[in-house]
């Protein structure tokens, strides 16, 4: 298969070793593609579950230059107890992986107790992760990597020890990212295989620098940093955090850093809690605390 097609996964578990389904390569990924593009993968919902397999130690489904992939309608089970590889070399033992990747559209997914993130997606454009679940993952939640032109929307993460939703730069900046209407949890797992357990609910700038992105009306709870711009030593440049609920915040409510161009107002931020600012410009303003 080169391109095309639907692949259904009627309502089951289905335990997934190495490459069961391998789609012109990626044979690292128990689903594996390289280089196959406008693909529908879908199941009846949460009754159809994909899970890794003991000792699969890889990805449930990746691959590269995955473009115009169509995944939704099911659960992805990562099996993190059950993964002897530490996950720190390719592919990272990341539930959904796709490198070097465009235009894929991920929704109505429930992804949970991966060994690290729940997806990384990128370096690429116009990639977005909708109406969406992760759930106890031991480093982050839902994560794009150099990628420019995607919306992350509608999503929940509940549990995970690094970065709940996570817009990262690359070789390359990460540019026109919408993160909207989500709800991130219990962003203090503190089980990350690589020991970076930062507790960022959500953050633009990790790995690289980003641009335009806007952050807005989403509901943040019990992380170390709420909302974090810090693409140090690198800068991030047209910020907007709006209309965002914090709550039950450790360190900061909203942590800003070498960054150009924030506007940053009309969020609600916890009692006691500050906005921290080193080396940024632009506007901080009406921002409320709660009492």
């Amino acid at each position: 298969m080169t391109s095309g097609g639907k692949i259904y996964v009627a309502p089951g578990t289905y335990t997934l070793t190495s490459a069961p389904i391998n789609l012109g390569g990626g044979n690292w990924a128990a689903v594996g593609s390289t280089s196959v593009s406008n693909i529908e993968l879908y199941g009846a919902g949460n009754s159809s579950i994909l899970q890794l397999g003991t000792n699969a130690n890889g990805a449930v489904i990746g691959g590269v230059n995955m473009n115009h992939w169509f995944i939704h309608d099911l659960q992805v089970n990562g099996n993190r107890a059950g993964q002897s590889d530490s996950g720190a070399s390719p592919p990272y033992l990341i539930c959904i992986f796709m490198y070097d990747s465009s235009n894929d559209l991920l929704e109505h997914l429930y992804i949970h107790d991966c060994k690290t993130y729940a997806t990384q997606i990128g370096p690429g454009s116009g990639d977005d992760i909708l109406d969406s679940q992760a759930a106890n993952n031991a480093a982050n939640g839902f994560m794009t990597y150099g990628d420019s032109n995607g919306v992350i929307e509608g999503n929940t993460v509940n549990g995970a020890s690094d970065v709940g939703i996570d817009i990262s730069g690359s070789g390359t900046t990460s540019t026109n990212m919408l993160c909207t209407g989500n709800w991130v949890y219990n962003v203090n797992l503190g089980v990350s295989p690589w020991g970076l357990n930062t507790g960022i609910g959500i953050m633009a700038g990790d790995n690289g620098p980003t641009q335009n992105v806007t952050i807005s009306n989403n509901y943040i709870q019990g992380a170390r940093l709420g909302i974090d711009s810090d693409a140090s030593p690198d800068a991030n440049a047209n910020i907007t955090i709006t209309g965002n609920t914090i709550v039950g915040t450790t360190l900061y409510a909203i942590y800003l850093v070498d960054t150009d161009g924030v506007t940053v107002e009309n969020n609600t931020l916890p009692p006691g809690q500050t906005i921290y600012e080193s080396g940024v410009t632009g506007t901080v303003t009406s921002n409320t605390t709660t009492t």
